[in-house]
């Protein structure tokens, strides 16, 4: 099977759930790092981070079953389409995940905090282009057909 064809549905869905993973890590790290500064964690706290990351992962679930197709192409140019893939779906996904967390503001700021907090906490960038890996070479195996390997 050639790595230039059209996933199925099945494949599409799972790519969504290798960014939905990978987004809910950049999530709860995003927003973990977010309530660092605020002291001791307690109920409301704990409450709040379970509920941001998992609209984290939903929004990177279907943001990432939309950017599916950009995932695990072949070659370098194939490593570029998976940064723009990731890149629209951090967009969306955080667009998304920030409409559960709080409606109409958070679907505007959401992507912001996604991006923002890599200019705010310098090392959240490097984060976000590690995770990229998992999720492409996952994808590639899908393309080729493959269940175990890098692709």
């Amino acid at each position: 099977m050639s790595t230039a064809g059209r996933l199925t549905r099945g494949q599409r869905w799972a790519t969504g759930l290798a960014v939905a993973a990978t987004g809910a890590i950049y999530g709860l790290v995003m927003v973990w790092n977010g309530f660092a500064g605020l002291g001791e964690v307690d109920g409301d706290t704990t409450t709040a981070l379970i509920w941001m990351t998992g609209s984290a992962w939903i929004g990177a679930l279907l943001a990432g079953t939309l950017c599916a197709p950009l995932f695990g192409r072949a070659d370098a140019v194939g490593w570029l389409w998976s940064l723009l893939g990731w890149t629209l779906a951090s967009l969306l996904g955080g667009a998304i995940g920030g409409t559960f967390v709080l409606p109409v503001y958070g679907t505007l700021f959401g992507p912001l905090f996604v991006f923002g907090n890599m200019v705010e906490t310098p090392w959240l960038l490097p984060l976000w282009l590690v995770l990229i890996v998992p999720t492409h070479l996952r994808a590639r195996q899908l393309r080729n057909g493959t269940t175990a390997g890098a692709g």
